[in-house]
């Protein structure tokens, strides 16, 4: 059975017998003598609540301790693996990392990846490396490997969607937070 820990169960089960009150703030060890479990336990304890006023004098309640901020990345690209073709790795993020190519021509790294869930298929999130040989594109689109091409590296090769359409893209950008 679970027990939360109150000053009582510290006081009798740990001998923690400090208390604020007697206003000192230090422990001597007696250089001749063992050193006792209850002087250690109490010097913790002083520790800890030293800790605490300093931090209640600091920062307001509920203020963060860290800047913190939002990092967001509006250029996270993404691929749809084929899940009837690919033969994925029994650890799909052992692809974290790895270089792919697509036709020789674009490279990328894996960034992330989500393994398939239902009707969703297991999707790399990648940063490209090398899209200078990669076909000129319309509009100023984004060069990036196509619905259906073959991914390879060293260890592993993948077969990107086909299915492309606006509903359910293969590739594309999308935003991190």
């Amino acid at each position: 059975m679970v027990k939360a820990f109150t000053s009582e169960i510290f006081s009798s089960t740990y001998r923690d017998d400090f208390k604020d009150s007697d206003n000192f703030h230090r422990i001597l060890f007696n250089s001749g003598r063992a050193l006792q479990a209850r002087e250690l336990t109490q010097l913790q304890t002083i520790m800890q609540t030293e800790l605490s006023r300093l931090g209640n004098h600091i920062f307001k309640p509920g203020a963060s301790v860290n800047p913190g901020g939002i990092t967001v990345n509006n250029g996270y690209e993404f691929i749809k693996l084929d899940t009837s073709t690919n033969s994925l790795p029994a650890n799909i993020t052992d692809v974290v990392g790895v270089e792919f190519t697509s036709g020789g021509t674009i490279a990328f790294e894996v960034l992330e990846v989500v393994a398939a869930t239902d009707s969703d298929p297991a999707t790399l999130f990648v940063a490209y490396t090398n899209t200078s040989s990669g076909a000129s594109t319309p509009n100023n689109t984004p060069v990036r490997v196509a619905a259906g091409d073959s991914l390879t590296s060293s260890s592993f090769s993948l077969t990107v969607q086909s299915t492309n359409t606006v509903s359910n893209p293969a590739v594309g950008r999308g935003t991190k937070v």
